[in-house]
């Protein structure tokens, strides 16, 4: 004996429901993460057009190097994001180091600011 229509209407209802259900999901998981990323990637930006002001102020005004060492890792671990600072010629001035959980854990004590926790390597222009 074939099924009841009743049967046939309540499986269609419940595969319907599902491909809707799990089409929603998908979208709305691809639409929050796109507006995560641009969101971040604006907020870098930003943020990195503001360093680039200020990492100028010390290189034109030559600041001694330890005040700018606490800022550029005052700010990698602020952002989470590191940084590498190029000159007009691109040559690396500065860099960010990559923060091990160690290092992390060190950097919340202001008095650890070392080498170790931040390179900065200068390159004859």
């Amino acid at each position: 004996m074939g099924k009841s229509l009743s049967t046939k209407l309540f499986y269609s209802i419940m595969i319907v429901t599902i491909v809707v259900v799990v089409g929603v999901t998908v979208v709305t998981s691809y639409l929050l993460t796109d507006y995560f990323h641009k969101s971040k990637t604006d907020s870098l930006l930003e943020n990195g057009e503001q360093l680039a002001d200020t990492v100028n102020y010390f290189l034109d005004k030559k600041l001694p190097q330890e005040d700018f060492r606490r800022y550029l890792l005052s700010i990698d671990n602020m952002l989470d994001a590191r940084m590498w600072v190029f000159n007009d010629k691109y040559n690396l001035v500065a860099a960010s180091s990559f923060n091990t959980t160690k290092d992390k854990q060190e950097s919340n004590n202001p008095a650890s600011i070392t080498d170790e926790n931040l390179e900065l390597d200068k390159i004859n222009a």
